[in-house]
């Protein structure tokens, strides 16, 4: 076959020159079966990127169950163009299944790749008035809230934090995931108590990159030790607190380590779910080299295969952005499940929270806290950002200001910190 004959062409996109950052005419194109953006940039030249290694996974990510926000009048129109005019604009595609609100800038360690570029001594902490006009908004839009993440900075050192949680619950969040490094968990079991007496409808969102001090050292840029994880998990199980384990995965580090943190997460009772992101060159990113460490969610979902607890066809595009999400079930006897999952519920509003099964979405045959969910999240950087992705986002960060914008932008266009 000639080299012709094995290449294909995809719709062009828009994406960014990774040298000088400006928006770029992109060819999408598979060359044997593997997925390549070829940016062509007036300035800087043509380059290529490697996007996908399985050209069959990379077409199913491309269908899209697009389900718009029900409040059409709450939309910007369009003025400068995505990314800049979120609010969100006309022309993105999805409702927000996940609205994202942030605490605080302050943080107890500094990461070497922490993407909100947080560091102790922030001073930013969210009121109570603010995050009840966020839970508001995301009301206004959908006509309920049904999954709400805090994140930071460390929500968990947020002086008011047990009151934003209670506020969460009185104003019927269906589901709350606190996301936190796990350094407050591990060391003040006080904290954790208070926690058990909220655990209804909370979930926690622990950083857990790995097992090994060498691997977390390299990661974290500070010794974030594989005691204080273990400690943490410890006392999160102790007190029946569900959690979900938060892998920031490095190439030439921590990919190697794919089994060991599945094997470890299905041998606790109350894990739910592990959620593998490739690093990404955003935020305080300094350590990143695309060379050495540039990771495709498709490298990530193969690495999960070879795992041996999951097939590949179990590990799906998710139904709003496949290209940015993969997912997949196990029982928590091992048995894969994300097909016969998908299977059950014909409501594609449903489906479509299946990026985090919640507690009331259980069945007589399918319980929460007898799954583990495996979901690989790539989030958008210079290397694999297209406006189609941020269009298909449903990860969105919501302002106290009514103003709604996709996690992928709200990093490096809105975030007035960065």
């Amino acid at each position: 076959m000639s080299k012709r004959e094995n290449l294909h062409k995809y719709e062009n996109q828009t994406s960014v020159c990774e040298k000088c950052g400006i928006f770029v005419d992109t060819d999408v194109v598979e060359e044997n079966k593997v997925v390549y953006f070829i940016k062509h940039c007036p300035h800087c030249g043509s380059h290529k990127t490697k996007i996908c290694i399985d050209a069959r996974y990379y077409q199913a990510s491309l269908i899209s169950d697009f389900h718009f926000l029900h409040c059409d009048d709450s939309k910007i129109k369009r003025v400068k163009g995505c990314p800049y005019d979120c609010g969100i604009c006309e022309h993105h595609r999805q409702k927000v299944c996940m609205a994202m609100v942030e605490t605080t800038d302050d943080c107890d360690i500094l990461c070497t790749t922490c993407i909100a570029s947080s560091c102790p001594g922030g001073k930013k902490y969210i009121s109570l008035y603010d995050l009840q006009s966020i839970i508001d908004t995301v009301k206004r839009l959908q006509g309920n809230v049904d999954l709400l993440m805090l994140s930071g900075g460390e929500p968990a050192i947020h002086p008011q934090i047990f009151e934003l949680l209670d506020l969460c619950r009185k104003a019927n969040v269906k589901h709350t995931m606190l996301i936190t490094n796990g350094v407050k968990i591990a060391h003040d079991e006080v904290f954790v108590k208070k926690l058990a007496e909220r655990k209804k409808g909370i979930e926690i969102y622990l950083q857990f990159d790995s097992l090994r001090n060498s691997s977390l050292l390299d990661i974290r840029g500070n010794d974030v030790s594989e005691e204080l994880r273990r400690k943490a998990v410890y006392n999160l199980e102790k007190y029946g607190i569900h959690y979900t384990l938060v892998c920031v995965i490095k190439k030439g580090v921590n990919d190697t380590e794919i089994k060991e943190i599945l094997d470890f997460a299905l041998a606790q009772k109350y894990a739910r779910g592990v959620t593998f992101q490739p690093l990404k060159d955003i935020g305080r990113g300094s350590v990143y080299n695309k060379e050495a460490n540039y990771l495709t969610l498709s490298d990530l979902r193969h690495l999960i295969g070879k795992s041996g607890h999951i097939p590949l066809n179990e590990m799906i595009p998710h139904p709003c952005n496949g290209t940015c999400i993969s997912i997949g079930y196990l029982a928590k006897d091992r048995t894969p499940i994300t097909n016969y999952l998908y299977s059950q519920f014909e409501n594609r509003e449903i489906l479509k929270e299946l990026m985090y099964y919640l507690p009331y979405l259980d069945t007589e045959e399918i319980k929460y806290d007898e799954l583990l969910r495996i979901s690989v999240v790539s989030f958008l950087d210079k290397y694999n950002f297209t406006l189609n992705a941020v269009k298909r986002c449903c990860i969105c960060f919501v302002y106290p200001n009514g103003k709604i914008v996709p996690f992928d932008t709200h990093y490096v266009y809105h975030n007035e910190n960065i």
